[in-house]
């Protein structure tokens, strides 16, 4: 287990982004793993037992903010804000991922300006390998190409649009990139150490 950095005023939220298949959920299986895994989930979020949180809750498979449940139970990002909040009272980073999180609005720059310090992470990849990977995933060999590119693309254009508003973005091709390596620079800008 890492060695924490004292919870005050330096709290960090991170967005990762990206359409399907680009190792949105492997990041974030990488980072639970890293922080000795999951100690608690507690009001739609999931804390490591090294102390970072992620939003929404974790369970075997899958998590993350497609999970994140509005009043009437339905999926949405509209309480992530206050999910954001109410993490970094208890730790200082908290790292949110999903594929609702494609886009740039109210939802996700008020959930992301609850920290004193932001990131954006874009991850992508060729259409093959997306292709490849979902295949794998599922077996299923016949996908909405046009709508899993116009994803990659509206996602691109959501980091596009915070790096317009000083949000610092990271952006990087899953097939180049080792999920250790995005990791180790996401640790490393929230200032904990890899």
């Amino acid at each position: 287990m890492k060695n924490l950095p004292s919870p005050d005023a330096n709290t960090c939220c991170v967005i990762v982004t990206g359409t399907n298949a680009v190792g949105k959920t492997t990041l974030a299986k990488a980072f639970i793993d890293r922080f000795g895994g999951i100690s608690r989930i507690e009001n739609q979020t999931t804390f490591t037992n090294g102390g970072p949180a992620l939003a929404g809750p974790y369970g075997c498979s899958s998590g993350g903010v497609d999970r994140i449940k509005d009043a009437d139970g339905n999926s949405a990002t509209s309480p992530l804000a206050s999910v954001v909040e109410a993490a970094l009272n208890q730790t200082n980073l908290i790292l949110c991922e999903g594929s609702r999180l494609d886009t740039f609005g109210l939802n996700l720059t008020n959930a992301i300006f609850k920290a004193k310090r932001q990131l954006v992470v874009f991850l992508c990849a060729p259409l093959d390998v997306i292709y490849n990977r979902l295949v794998e995933r599922s077996g299923v060999k016949e996908r909405a190409w046009r709508t899993i590119a116009a994803k990659q693309r509206q996602a691109a254009r959501a980091a596009e649009k915070f790096r317009s508003i000083g949000v610092p973005v990271m952006g990087f091709d899953t097939s180049k990139t080792q999920t250790d390596t995005i990791l180790n620079k996401i640790l490393d800008f929230a200032g904990f150490p890899s």
